[in-house]
């Protein structure tokens, strides 16, 4: 495999040298370039037997000799250079060139940085060691035991090491552990046939309704949340899902509507006359008011 397997290939120069090229031409330049690309020294031997059978085997066997004779040593002459017997493009070695030494500089860089991360390990394993760790972990991971000398521990120890700050004058086994059931809570559906609970039911007292209106409450609770599907229909409380729907009758409580303006004239005129629009005073002569709508 080559050292660099892509070729870079700048088409405007390519096509700006060789305009002039018929077409069997331009196959054969490229074979040539990829040829020489391939080769660790970036360079066609000047050997044109082995030149040729390369070519050939590049073209699936079908270059025959008079079209080799005619097109290729034209082509090594124009574009490129003869050197201590071997054929060389200069564009061709300025881009191996230029691509060799951006991969050094990346060589290099990756291995500063890596260079740079042991260090500031080795830093931490010193700076652990000089305090001695502090805890038992660390005693553990160190593999120090008695009056053993301490073991320079490794970067995974050092991140066991780490803990999180406890609280002073407080030991950790007291710290309180976060329960397993509490964890596991899940909630539940509304059991067929529910009813409220006495405490349900004072409550809803106690937010000024009376029986009746508690029992259609529960009612219309009871279709309302067996009738939600899946997940909507699932909570880790129903007592105080009942209270907040109490809460929330009470706090929008239908207030009374708007009188339109028909109503407030018929009103002022109920108050005119006493007997109302249809009693007999109305009918002997008393002026109607005309509803401008």
């Amino acid at each position: 495999m080559a050292e660099f397997p892509a070729l870079p290939l700048f088409t405007d120069a390519y096509l700006a040298d060789t305009l002039d090229l018929p077409l069997a031409e331009h196959g054969a330049y490229l074979i040539l370039l990829m040829l020489a690309w391939r080769r660790p020294d970036c360079a066609i031997p000047d050997d044109m037997k082995w030149l040729k059978a390369s070519m050939g085997a590049a073209c699936g066997g079908n270059l025959h000799g008079h079209t080799f004779n005619a097109t290729v040593p034209k082509l090594l002459r124009r574009f490129f250079t003869l050197e201590g017997g071997k054929w060389t493009q200069k564009r061709l070695t300025k881009e191996r060139d230029y691509l060799r030494k951006q991969t050094e500089q990346q060589r290099q860089n990756i291995g500063k940085r890596w260079s740079k991360r042991v260090q500031n390990e080795f830093k931490t394993i010193s700076n652990c060691s000089e305090t001695g760790g502090g805890n038992e972990q660390n005693q553990h991971d160190s593999g120090y035991h008695g009056n053993t000398p301490t073991s320079t521990p490794t970067p995974k120890s050092i991140r066991k090491i780490k803990k999180e700050p406890t609280i002073v004058g407080k030991k950790e086994s007291d710290a309180p552990l976060p329960s397993s059931a509490d964890n596991r809570a899940r909630g539940h559906r509304l059991p067929s046939g529910w009813k409220p609970t006495e405490a349900d039911v004072e409550f809803a007292r106690s937010s000024g309704m009376d029986d009746a209106a508690i029992s259609a409450a529960a009612d219309e609770f009871r279709d309302y949340w067996q009738a939600l599907p899946g997940q909507r229909g699932v909570k880790l409380d129903w007592s105080s899902t009942w209270r907040n729907n109490i809460r929330h009758r009470h706090r929008w409580v239908a207030k009374p509507q708007k009188k339109s303006r028909s109503q407030e004239m018929r009103e002022l005129y109920d108050e005119t006359y006493d007997d109302g629009p249809g009693s007999q005073n109305a009918r002997q002569g008393a002026p109607v008011f005309s509803i401008v709508r």
